[in-house]
Parts: structure tokens; C-alpha cells; sequence
């Protein structure tokens, strides 16, 4: 999370407050969605067409910049009236979406949630245009709320998965000077994500507040108040839909995107702990891949990062009733091989540390593909060579070199 400067909370409060009525156009176009798919689905459940000319208008006031409609001291009950629409209506689309949209299917011993493969094709497009929508407004508000913030403050150089320009290189490539590396792994991440648990941790509520601090902008503030318990409210209720049987599913094309902002309240709590510690200390997070490092070894005789680190962040992240993979936690010395996210750093040269896959399976890879034109290569080694040639370019021309030429 990069330091910032110093900008008053009077200049950023309204920016911060039209920042998050996005949420609210972008809930009546959901709403107005998933009445069309009610329809294509034949369902029981309907959201009532009164409801949703009430929100609509509410957000066409939100959007004109009328925000003492969420002033929690002047107007709480014709707030509270909004909300409470919102849980009901989350209550009619969670039951379409459980009885109609999302069936389970088990892969490689893992259960993943796909679209209701008994529906009409064109009801699945359909669905499946919807889903891709979902993901790109989750992917531009998550840029909007924690990382452009004008403030200086932002999660840019700490969260890489999935936000457009990063990557799991960056991810490694954040660590490249490190001494020691801690990387730990969330177990059973996305299932991890459930309705249940996000209430009661007030997981929305903590994404919110979390961007109000990363704009210098106070969530005491009984108009900011009101904005972050009613976007709270609508994304509990949107959540409705899109979990299956109260998770998240693991294989919808939002899930990514959406578990980010769930996150953002975590990843602002172990930043804050690994920066108390030391200013210099790395934070980074590709999904459920967490990789902390320090370039300095010791301070005054004590090591930088130890166990007690690990154990503190464990307490931040059970508290939200996620849990650390223990066979994947480890910690990596100065003289142990570094990996991240099955990338090696290597610093053989430490004024000039590189990314590596390592030289066995460099060779491995060369003896593979070694006589063979890149037209008879399966997908699957396609996209192997496609990841090596991402990683380091040097050693996709030494496996390259000997294939054929078309």
C-alpha cells in the first residue's frame, strides 16, 4: 500500500461518495436482468415490479448527487426502507439462482458450480453474458474504490490477480531482492467465501470503510455512513445471486473479481501488520497465493520475519473465517530456493535477480519438444511454452532451439 499525500477529507469526500453510487445504477441494471432471465426461466420467483421502480427511483435521485437521502441522522427510515427492499429482493434472486442457474459438477475431485446445462442454449449465452458483465463492473469498481484513489494510497503494488496489467509475474517479481520469503496459501479459497461468513464478518461493510480510509475520507460521516451501509446492503443482497447454496462458486467467470473486493478488508489489515513491523517489508496476493518478504535479514539481531508473522496474520485471516493452507505455508531463507506462485527467483546473480522455471525443467523441456514443429504441439504444451516464454525469454529459446522450422 503506497504512503500518501496529505489531501483533505472536504476534496475527497464527494468524489468518494459518487465512487460508490456506481454500485447502485449498476444494481437496477442487475435487478432489470435478472427479471428478463425470470422470465426466460419460467420462474416461481419474481422480483416485484413495484420494488424495482422503488430502487430505481431512489438511484436516479443517488445519481443527480442527492445524498442526504442516505444521511443516516436526517433520513434512516426512508434508508432503512431501501434496505430493507434490497434483503428481500436478495431472498427472491438467491432461489432463482440456486433452483435455476447453477448445478454442481465434480473435476479432479474438486466441486466447481456451472450453469444449469438443462437449460436452453440461448438461456445459457444469456446467462453466461450476464456472469461476464458481473465480472467487468467488479473489475472496474475494484480499480475505482482501492486503486485509483488519488490519494496516494492503494493496494497497486500488493493485490495482482486479476486487475488488468498484472499478472503472477508481478507477483513474483515484487520479491526478487527479498532475503527471506514468506508464501502462504488460503485453503479452499472460494469455498471459504460464504454468505454466512461474509455477514458475519461484515466483510462488505469492511471493503467499504477500507476504501473510505485508502480516499482520507471518514466513515463516521453520517452521509458516508449511510452510503457505506446501504452499498453494503445491495451487495449483500446482489450476493444472494451470486453464490450457489451460499458459496461462492468456484468457476464462474466473477468469482475472481468478486472474491478481490471480499478481500480488500484482510489485505488492508496484514498490510498494516507487516508494516508495523518493518515499512520495508513486501505484501503481495495472486487470488489465494500470499507472498510476504523483507530485504534485510535482521534488525538489531532479530530476524525480520519469523513464525511470529505468520501467526499474526493467521489471526487476521481466521477471524474471517479463512484458513491457512499449512503444507503450502513456509518460509524461505537466503539460502534456500525461492518460489512463488510456481515461479523460481533466481538469485544466483543478486545485483541482477531474474525469474526462472528452473533448469531441470528447462531441459525437460527442451528434450520435449525437440525434433517437433510447433503445429503438432497440443494445447496444453502450447500454453506450457506460452507460460516459460512469459517467465524468461532465454530459456524458451534454449527449449525452442532444437524444434523444426515450418
Amino acid at each position: 500500500m503506497i504512503a500518501t499525500p496529505d489531501i483533505r477529507e472536504s476534496e475527497m469526500t464527494p468524489v468518494f461518495l459518487h465512487k460508490l453510487a456506481q454500485l447502485g445504477d449498476f444494481y437496477v441494471g442487475f435487478l432489470t436482468a435478472i427479471t428478463d432471465l425470470s422470465s426466460d426461466l419460467h420462474s416461481d420467483f419474481q422480483i416485484p415490479s413495484e420494488d424495482l421502480a422503488f430502487i430505481k427511483a431512489f438511484f436516479d435521485q443517488i445519481k443527480t448527487g442527492n445524498f442526504a437521502l442516505v444521511n443516516t441522522a436526517e433520513n434512516l427510515d426512508h434508508l432503512s426502507l431501501v434496505i430493507s427492499k434490497a434483503i428481500f429482493i436478495g431472498s427472491v434472486i438467491g432461489n432463482i439462482s440456486n433452483t435455476y442457474i447453477f448445478r454442481h459438477k465434480t473435476i479432479d475431485d474438486r466441486k466447481i458450480s456451472i450453469i444449469n446445462y438443462h437449460l436452453p442454449q440461448e438461456v445459457r449465452k444469456k446467462i453466461q453474458n450476464f456472469h461476464s458483465h458481473i465480472n467487468h463492473f467488479f473489475t472496474g469498481y475494484y480499480r475505482t474504490l482501492f486503486l485509483d484513489t488519488y490519494s496516494g494510497r492503494n493496494f497497486s503494488e500488493n493485490v495482482c490477480g486479476f486487475i488488468a496489467g498484472k499478472s503472477y509475474l508481478d507477483h513474483a517479481k515484487a520479491h526478487m531482492h527479498a532475503k527471506t520469503i514468506i508464501s502462504i496459501d488460503i485453503k479452499r479459497f472460494y469455498d471459504s467465501i460464504k454468505l454466512k461468513n461474509i455477514l458475519n464478518s461484515q466483510l462488505f461493510r469492511g471493503a467499504f470503510t477500507t476504501s473510505a480510509s485508502l480516499h482520507n475520507v471518514s466513515d463516521e460521516n453520517p452521509v458516508v455512513e449511510g452510503m457505506i451501509t446501504l452499498c453494503s446492503s445491495i451487495m449483500f443482497s446482489m450476493a444472494n445471486y451470486m453464490t450457489h447454496n451460499g458459496v461462492v462458486p468456484t468457476g464462474a467467470h466473477y468469482s475472481p473479481s468478486f472474491s478481490n473486493f471480499i478481500f480488500a478488508r484482510i489485505d488492508a489489515q496484514i498490510i498494516n501488520i507487516v508494516k508495523s513491523v518493518n515499512p520495508n517489508i513486501a505484501y503481495t496476493r495472486y487470488a489465494d497465493d500470499i507472498a510476504i518478504s523483507t530485504p534485510v535479514l535482521s534488525i538489531n539481531g532479530s530476524y525480520v520475519i519469523d513464525m511470529t508473522l505468520i501467526r499474526q496474520i493467521e489471526t487476521v485471516v481466521n477471524s474471517h473465517t479463512f484458513y491457512l493452507k499449512y503444507e503450502k505455508t513456509k518460509i524461505m531463507g537466503p539460502k534456500e530456493k525461492k518460489v512463488i506462485a510456481g515461479v523460481i527467483i533466481d538469485q544466483s546473480d543478486m545485483a541482477m535477480p531474474k525469474l526462472s522455471i528452473g533448469s531441470a525443467r528447462k531441459l525437460e523441456l527442451k528434450n520435449q519438444m525437440a525434433g517437433r514443429k510447433m503445429s503438432e504441439l497440443s494445447a496444453s504444451e502450447k500454453g506450457t511454452l506460452n507460460w516459460v516464454h512469459q517467465v524468461n525469454e532465454s530459456q524458451f529459446e534454449f527449449i525452442i532451439s532444437e524444434m523444426i522450422s515450418e
